[in-house]
């Protein structure tokens, strides 16, 4: 927890050197118990590694997580990675952020580096810090709003 948003970091891993990703009933369970005591006060972000989506490389259990946060307003972003592709977008007003490879990406129209993120009440400034790939976005800042 910090001055102006509580992180919630989500362990997606369900085996090792496989690319699907699971939550997994505990938990899920635990995220939906922690959110209805949460109700109120900061904006919650979760991390979570796995892409978002309907893909068997991705989160298995997506729709299952998006059910449980969907009545809670105060979860106002997932932060993921997993793909390798740098790009934000939003679902039923949660702010979606997938933050680019740190290693390698599988496109050259991607960067890899990495994303220093400020975070307020009312969102956060996402900038950019491209070392390799597609660097024409280096150090441009990605303001998101909560909803």
């Amino acid at each position: 927890e910090t001055p102006v948003v509580r992180m919630v970091v989500l362990d997606s891993l369900l085996y090792v050197n496989r690319t699907a990703g699971l939550l997994g009933k505990a938990q899920r369970e635990w995220l939906e118990q922690y959110l209805r005591d949460a109700a109120g006060g900061l904006p919650v972000v979760l991390l979570v590694h796995h892409t978002l989506g309907d893909n068997d490389g991705g989160l298995l259990d997506t729709d299952r997580l998006m059910s449980i946060i969907k009545p809670h307003r105060s979860v106002k972003a997932i932060i993921y990675g997993h793909s390798h592709r740098y790009h934000y977008g939003e679902q039923d007003r949660v702010q979606l952020i997938n933050l680019p490879a740190v290693g390698y990406h599988f496109s050259a129209e991607q960067p890899v580096g990495w994303v220093e993120a400020k975070f307020t009440r009312e969102g956060a400034a996402m900038t950019l810090h491209a070392v390799a790939g597609n660097r024409a976005d280096d150090g441009k800042t990605v303001t998101v709003r909560w909803s």
